[in-house]
């Protein structure tokens, strides 16, 4: 679990395959952007896909936006996805995930991108 952890968006819990992206910060203070996917039948093909930036990108980031550090979890929930916070399918939340990563670009972050079984608490 990320500090600050904000719910951007999940997939319907009453599928076989399911996907969310959170936002938050890791122990280091980064800043975190996080894709999981899981599968209810198949444990063995659940992975999650961290994207970090950071804490003095994302400070630089959210000043840029006129935004405090602090706010980027609140405002990514605010404005992703462009849909409804509960979609259909696994497709719509790598768009969602892709999205952010897109905003986040944008507005001059660069991230790191790692995919894993878990991450450490």
């Amino acid at each position: 679990m990320l500090l600050m952890e904000k719910f951007i968006a999940g997939s319907d819990d009453d599928m076989p395959i399911g996907a969310s992206v959170v936002a938050g910060f890791d122990d280091n203070k980064d800043f975190v952007v996080e894709f999981e996917f899981n599968d209810y039948e198949n444990p063995e093909r659940d992975y999650l896909i961290r994207a970090t930036v950071e804490m003095d990108e994302a400070r630089e980031m959210a000043g840029r936006i006129q935004k405090s550090v602090l706010d980027l979890p609140d405002l990514l929930q605010q404005n992703f996805p462009k849909e409804p916070k509960t979609l259909p399918g696994i497709s719509d939340m790598e768009k969602t995930f892709q999205e952010i990563l897109d905003f986040l670009l944008d507005n001059g972050a660069h991230y790191t991108l790692k995919r894993a079984k878990s991450f450490a608490v």
